[in-house]
C-alpha cells in the first residue's frame, strides 16, 4: 500500500499538519487554560491520514485499470511528459500493479480509459 502514496502528498500533508498545529497552538497560547477544541484535535489527528487515503485511491484506480486492460480496453498512460497507448494488442503486459512493455514500466494508477 505504501508504494501508492505520492511523495508530493506526503510533503503537502506535513506542511498542512505543521501549519494547522501552529495556528491552533498559537491561538490558545495566550490562554491560561489550554483547552483545545474537539474539532481542532480531530483535525490534528485526521490530517496525517491524508497520504493513506490518497494511496487507497491510487490502489483502487490501479485495480480498475488492470481490469480494463484485461477486458482489452485501451488505456492512455502518462509518464513524465510522454503519453503511451496501453493495450494487449500493442504488446503490453501486467506486472503486479504496473504495465510492462520491453523495459518500460508504467504504474497502472497513472492511466485513464481512452
Amino acid at each position: 500500500m505504501f508504494s501508492f502514496i505520492d511523495s508530493e502528498i506526503i510533503g503537502a500533508t506535513i506542511f498542512l499538519f505543521i501549519s494547522f498545529s501552529l495556528l491552533v497552538f498559537s491561538f490558545y497560547a495566550g490562554k491560561k487554560k489550554r483547552a483545545i477544541s474537539k474539532k481542532a484535535k480531530i483535525m490534528i489527528l485526521l490530517i496525517p491520514l491524508i497520504p493513506f487515503f490518497n494511496g487507497w485511491i491510487n490502489h483502487h484506480t490501479a485495480l480498475i485499470n488492470i481490469e480494463l486492460f484485461h477486458k482489452n480496453i485501451p488505456l492512455e498512460c502518462r509518464l513524465n511528459n510522454n503519453n503511451y497507448l496501453i493495450s494487449k494488442d500493442s504488446g503490453w503486459s501486467v506486472d503486479r500493479y504496473s504495465f510492462l512493455n520491453n523495459s518500460l514500466l508504467i504504474r497502472a494508477f497513472k492511466c485513464e480509459k481512452r
